[in-house]
């Protein structure tokens, strides 16, 4: 089969590499802001009570687990909210990358009867594309694959159960990564590092991708 010739899919996918460089940038911005402004809330909270109680010591205690509290609190929402939404925006940009492809890729092979007939969707339905009417080696071998249908649980996960872990193999991902926690509550605790391992892995994936439709070269 001829080499993909449509500079489409050569300026989506610098461009895709560029917002997950941004994504990456985001998560370091929040997290560095969210530590100001817990130092900030206990220097201009609990600091000037401290120093002009009549017993600084109890009374920094006190403070102390309160501000604990404060911070547990504050996690629950940075963890379930923020890294739940960078995570879901890179699975989401990844997904739509790919269904850009598998669309360049029919309009170019004159396969766009057969990808409007398939009943797959989302990364299943470029996978078996690909793998059924292109002449193109996909890389569902490849540990970054293995990692990607397991990024789709979690996605998945979030949208649908809030997080909620509802699933075995979901279970044992988390087991397995040290950047995956479970919470009391049930849910699921991303963590930075695992929105920066999904992004390197998402990015590796579709070099990969790129070295077999020959795109490698220009990208």
């Amino acid at each position: 089969m001829k080499k993909i010739t449509d500079v489409t899919l050569v300026v989506r996918y610098q461009y895709f590499k560029i917002r997950l460089i941004n994504l990456i940038r985001l998560t370091e911005i929040i997290e560095a802001l969210i530590l100001s402004k817990m130092d900030s809330h206990w220097n201009h909270l609990f600091v000037p009570k401290i120093e002009n109680s009549d017993n600084p010591s109890k009374t920094e205690e006190a403070f102390n687990l309160l501000f604990d509290s404060e911070i547990d609190d504050m996690n629950l929402v940075f963890e379930y909210t923020i890294w739940s939404s960078i995570f879901s925006t890179a699975y989401y940009f990844f997904e739509n990358e790919l269904t850009n492809t598998i669309k360049v890729l029919a309009k170019e092979y004159d396969k766009e009867a057969e990808l409007e007939a398939m009943k797959d969707s989302g990364i299943t339905l470029c996978q078996e594309f690909i793998k059924s009417h292109l002449d193109f080696e996909f890389p569902d071998q490849s540990k970054e694959w293995g990692e990607i249908k397991n990024y789709n649980r979690i996605r998945n996960c979030i949208a649908h159960s809030g997080g909620y872990i509802n699933s075995k193999k979901i279970e044992r991902y988390i087991d397995r990564k040290n950047s995956l926690e479970r919470h009391d509550s049930g849910q699921i605790k991303l963590s930075k590092n695992f929105i920066t391992e999904c992004i390197e892995m998402i990015d590796s994936f579709l070099t990969k991708l790129a070295e077999n439709l020959s795109l490698s070269e220009s990208i």
